[in-house]
Formats: C-alpha cells, sequence, structure tokens
C-alpha cells in the first residue's frame, strides 16, 4: 500500500465529543456525557499538508502498551518531522474519548471510526466474533504525506477467514518500525 493516494478516504466524517466551549474533552474530571455535544470533522483535516504517523489498536479499554509506546516516542517522531500522531480505534466517540482522557496521552489524537468506515476502506476492519467484541480494526502503522501513505505495515494474518487468530498480536507495528522508516 506505499505511496496510495487518500483522496477516497477524505470524504470520512468523524465524530468528536467537546465541551461548551467547543473544545475536545480530554479531561474525565467531572464530565458527563449529557456536558457535551458531538462535532464533526473531515479526515482531510487531519492529512493535508502534514506528515502524520496513524496507527491502530485493536479496541479501547485494553492493554495501552501500544499506545504508551507510541506516546513516549513523541519527540522522536517531532524531530522526524511528524506534525501529528494519530491512534485510530472502531469505536464510538464517547467511549474513544473517554479512554483518550485516561490515558492522558495529549500529543496523540484519536480516530472514533464508531462503524468501521475507515477501517473497511483501508482493508483493515475484520470481525472479532469469536472474542465477542464485533466490528474491529486490525493493527496497523503508516505514514501519510500530504494525503499519501508513503509506509504501511499492518500485523499478519489479517483475519478474513481464518478467526482462530490473535487479535492482539503487536510484533512490526511499532513505533520503533515507523521511526527506523523515517530516519532513513
Amino acid at each position: 500500500m506505499s505511496h496510495v493516494n487518500l483522496n477516497i478516504l477524505y470524504d470520512c466524517e468523524f465524530s468528536v465529543p467537546e465541551d461548551a466551549n467547543g473544545n475536545e474533552i480530554r479531561n474525565l474530571n467531572g464530565w458527563q456525557t449529557i456536558d457535551s455535544r458531538l462535532s464533526s470533522y473531515n479526515l482531510r483535516t487531519k492529512f493535508e499538508n502534514q506528515k502524520v504517523v496513524m496507527f491502530s489498536v485493536i479496541g479501547t479499554f485494553r492493554d495501552p502498551m501500544k499506545i504508551n509506546e507510541f506516546n513516549m516516542d513523541v519527540q522522536a517522531f517531532t524531530d522526524a518531522g511528524v506534525d501529528r500522531i494519530i491512534c485510530h480505534v472502531v469505536a464510538d466517540p464517547y467511549q474513544t474519548y473517554a479512554w483518550a482522557a485516561h490515558l492522558n496521552v495529549p500529543n496523540i489524537e484519536f480516530i472514533a471510526d464508531g462503524n468501521g468506515y475507515l477501517a473497511t476502506r483501508l482493508g483493515m476492519r475484520f470481525d472479532s466474533v469469536v472474542h465477542e467484541e464485533g466490528i474491529r480494526c486490525w493493527q496497523y502503522a503508516s505514514v501519510i504525506e500530504n494525503g499519501v501513505i508513503s509506509y504501511w505495515r499492518q500485523e499478519a494474518n489479517i483475519p478474513i477467514d481464518d478467526v482462530d487468530i490473535n487479535p492482539e498480536l503487536y510484533e512490526i507495528t511499532t513505533p520503533n518500525a515507523v521511526l527506523e522508516y523515517l530516519q532513513q
């Protein structure tokens, strides 16, 4: 998938919970869903004229190791010219942003892909019915430069037909692998 143009993804709209002042909710202290409103943004705003590292995780409120590792390398990514680091997760916006607030990783943005629309367009959507988890996004890591994917890695054996696969597989979509590519 290297050097693929993401114009087909630009029409993806995603919701984000905002407080009364229009700020993305990233703090759960005293916050209730009734205090917020859902706003939306177009994926184009995240990619245009930006160098973005985007990766996925299987779901919210799971082992946060991958997110913590990306968060620890924020400065190295910045030094390599990265403007944004985005975590893609198939979950509703409230759950996704509550998890983001719980993790307290202000330098990582989240895409709440509630219906798996982006995961489907990327070919990463799978049904984790065996694990009673429903629709999920297979783990990948990418570098997107002004809307063009220049680096793409996904964990092996995406479970399209074989449902007996560990969805927690995390071997080649690490921040170290992405940094190695960026520092070439």
